[in-house]
């Protein structure tokens, strides 16, 4: 078996990215966000379409300067006691839908890391590259299907392929998960749905179409619990983008789906990934904090004592701490090359690390 690489990637990677934008310059208003940026003021225009969401955004910078994960402070959120915290939580996904929609299609035309880094990994030796992201943009995306005889990911089938796969842990901004209707709903999905205690100004005829994100935000507290368990294809980003005739399309992003180890991706792509985890004994890690749980028990249960690990960052401070939390990771402390590199991921590359990671690489 020849050589194998695990490349994951976090919110420092999209957010360090060199852009290309032809005919005209690059929207720095839309850069790719760090996670504490996801609020900033530059995105006003999007976050006041969400007052909901807006209204909580202070909730969550607080927890996230205490150090807690994105994942885990949205996954408490969503499984409040407190109805207005959950119909203030409805509308976080829909606007970091929106915001990484607009940030995927107008920052720039070509992520230049991206399409440096994939060209460059699947152009070497390597027999296949496993992506692993946990961004809900498309600029990857967009990068892998530039290079691909297959061309650009328009099904949920195209992000596994012949020499790459691409697995979106924490959701896409292209993902929906179709919301429950009361007449298609059935067994417990409809006892929950009738339990829920309605608004006076509500009727149960108005469940007659899917809602819209105004009736989720308003008049469906339970919502996340009616999702189906399947994640489609679905672009769009408002309301009307969102629906399908009667069908309401929710943002297949940050909630985990129950038993599915805290992702928010389909289980067919986490179990291509655990199946090819065991084949590989080099990685790179761009841009992570490494404060996500459910990322690390994966990397325990199904890595092998690896023999590359190379961690980029973009401080010294920030490089440190990933290097830190990986480390508890055994198999990933275990690996004798690689090193760390604190300068981020555009200079990592203008420096040959790409070049310089293949080809300390090890065959499984």
């Amino acid at each position: 078996m020849g050589k194998r690489a695990l490349v994951i990637l976090g919110a420092g990677a999209s957010g360090d990215l060199i852009s290309l934008k032809v005919g005209r310059p690059t929207d720095q208003d839309l850069r790719p966000p760090l996670t504490f940026e996801l609020f900033n003021e530059r995105y006003s225009p999007i976050l006041d379409r969400y007052p909901r969401a807006r209204s909580l955004a202070a909730v969550v910078l607080d927890r996230l300067s205490r150090d807690e994960a994105l994942e885990a402070i949205f996954r408490n959120l969503a499984e409040s006691n407190e109805p207005h915290i959950v119909r203030q939580f409805q509308e976080m996904p829909l606007y970091l839908q929106e915001l990484l929609h607009e940030v995927s299609a107008g920052f720039c035309s070509e992520p230049v890391n991206y399409s440096r880094l994939v060209n460059r990994l699947l152009a070497s030796d390597f027999e296949r590259v496993a992506f692993v992201t946990l961004n809900y943009d498309t600029l990857l995306d967009q990068a892998l299907g530039t290079i691909d005889v297959r061309g650009k990911i328009f099904e949920m089938d195209g992000y596994v392929r012949d020499n790459w796969m691409l697995v979106k842990l924490h959701g896409s901004v292209n993902w929906g998960r179709k919301v429950m209707q009361p007449k298609k709903a059935t067994g417990h999905l409809f006892r929950q749905f009738s339990e829920i205690a309605l608004p006076p100004t509500v009727s149960p005829n108005d469940f007659a179409e899917s809602p819209t994100a105004e009736y989720l935000a308003n008049s469906f507290p339970k919502v996340l619990d009616i999702l189906e368990d399947q994640v489609v294809f679905r672009e769009g980003r408002s309301d009307s983008a969102r629906r399908d005739g009667e069908d309401f399309y929710y943002p297949a992003i940050t909630i985990p789906v129950e038993g599915k180890a805290g992702f928010s991706c389909p289980p067919e792509h986490v179990l291509s990934l655990q199946e090819f985890l065991p084949t590989c004994r080099n990685v790179l890690i761009i841009g992570v904090s490494g404060k996500d749980d459910d990322l690390l028990k994966l990397l325990k249960e199904h890595l092998p004592p690896c023999d590359t690990v190379s961690i980029v960052a973009h401080s010294e401070s920030a490089t440190s701490d990933a290097a830190r939390r990986f480390n508890e990771v055994p198999p990933l402390a275990a690996a004798a090359k690689g090193g760390v590199h604190t300068e981020g991921f555009s200079t990592f590359v203008r420096q040959r690390g790409l070049e310089k990671f293949a080809e300390l690489a090890v065959e499984r």
